[in-house]
């Protein structure tokens, strides 16, 4: 066999394998690295921090995590749970300004763990989500889907009104801006004369909102399956991101933040959404493992295998080995990530 035959075989094989690997932004801005850790992978994370000591704590729905750079150790067995609560459904995790660490549960309600402490007292029950500080080092959360503010000095906690008409879905503070989002996509804004939570917009589909971040002049909201919407200060909708991987079908989103170079972050179902606010690319990210892609792959190494053979161009047994080198390196090679 002729050397450029299998460096030609060689070629298409890479091609096909590692194709589609750029996209409309500039990605040299990310590594994309996948850590293994012996965790909980049926459960999916929650909620990621980091403490004041530099160290990372991850929840997933039933486990709170700390990660020192090295090692992950699980803290279940230092959350004081409540008693009947079988699941715990730990939703965010978030510090203060003093080193403590406030977890909330969907069943079993607010912990605390004190920076000199190594457990998570339970501080009351109920459903509890999306805690964040104040600038008054208070913590307002949704309890039973419900705006509410602790006083972690007084152990007070208070209802906040305005939301008598729609369950809250979550809650974001911004530069001491709070702001809340209903189950039927209603978003809500606190008057500091009022005290209470007014209406801010309404979404034009009935969806749940997931989250809500305010950048520069403007107000984006994530819904759960009608993609990201993008509102100024008045409530006007400027622009609606329908978030779809082939234009017609809407995924499922889960989460979504801005990054240092003004990049927004969105998780959803199977992978990623990038959406830069300056220039308003975006790109889709996933990992992709090549299982995917190997069946078909060897397959046509295979055809092609046969088609040599049929017009004489593979004669002997080394020619053979030569030529499945390249199917082997596509159907092993590790999970790498895809661009689209």
């Amino acid at each position: 066999m002729k050397i450029f035959q299998v460096y030609l075989i060689f070629g298409v094989f890479f091609i096909i394998g590692f194709g589609e690997a750029y996209s409309i932004l500039d990605k040299s801005r990310y590594l994309f690295h996948t850590f293994p850790v012996s965790i909980n992978t049926h459960q999916a994370v929650t909620s990621i921090t980091r403490d004041r000591q530099g160290k990372m704590w991850i929840t997933t729905e039933d486990d709170v995590m700390s990660f020192d750079g090295y090692s992950f150790v699980s803290f279940i067995r230092k959350v004081d749970k409540p008693e009947n609560a079988d699941r715990m459904m730990f939703n965010r995790i978030i510090p203060d300004y003093c080193g403590n660490l406030y977890l909330s549960s969907r069943y079993g309600g607010l912990f605390r763990m004190s920076a000199d402490q190594l457990c998570f007292k339970n501080l009351f029950k109920g459903n509890v989500a999306f805690p964040c500080e104040s600038s008054d080092h208070k913590i307002w959360l949704l309890y039973n889907e419900q705006p509410f503010v602790f006083d972690p000095a007084t152990g007070e906690l208070m209802k906040v009104s305005g939301m008598e008409r729609e369950k809250g879905s979550c809650l974001y503070v911004f530069n001491n801006e709070f702001w809340v989002g209903g189950i039927a996509g209603g978003i809500f804004r606190f008057d500091t004369d009022s005290q209470r939570f007014v209406p801010f917009s309404q979404l034009f589909v009935k969806d749940m909102i997931q989250r809500i971040v305010r950048y520069g002049d403007f107000v984006y909201v994530l819904s759960d399956h009608s993609g990201l919407f993008k509102y100024d200060m008045s409530g006007v909708l400027v622009q609606h991101y329908p978030l779809s991987h082939d234009g017609k079908t809407s995924v499922y989103t889960k989460d979504m933040n801005i990054d240092s170079q003004n990049v927004m972050w969105i998780g959803v179902q199977n992978g990623l959404f990038l959406l830069d606010l300056q220039s308003g690319d975006d790109f889709f990210y996933r990992m992709i493992h090549i299982s995917y892609i190997r069946y078909p792959i060897t397959l046509f190494g295979l055809y092609i295998l046969m088609k040599m053979e049929r017009f004489g161009l593979a004669h002997t047994e080394e020619d053979w080995h030569i030529l499945i080198i390249p199917i082997l390196i596509i159907v092993f090679s590790p999970r790498r990530p895809k661009y689209r």
